[in-house]
């Protein structure tokens, strides 16, 4: 089973720049909308800009922009 730890960022390129820094590899996916980096064979980190929250969790819960809440 893999492991996937999905950070929501505010901008997906310096944050993409900031963890090809900080873990020392390439993206394995770098596309609008999200970022992933292997972190070995059973784990994943991806990057999606938290403009993307609201499609993803739909109308029947609150946005977390308008609520002044982080993801």
């Amino acid at each position: 089973m893999q492991a996937h730890l999905i950070l929501y960022v505010a901008d997906q390129k310096a944050s993409s720049r900031f963890y090809e820094r900080a873990l020392a590899l390439k993206p394995r996916l770098d596309a609008p909308g999200m970022t992933e980096f292997g972190l070995g064979e059973d784990s994943m980190l991806g990057l999606m800009p938290s403009a993307s929250i609201k499609r993803l969790i739909g109308p029947q819960l609150p946005d977390p922009a308008r609520a002044g809440l982080g993801p």
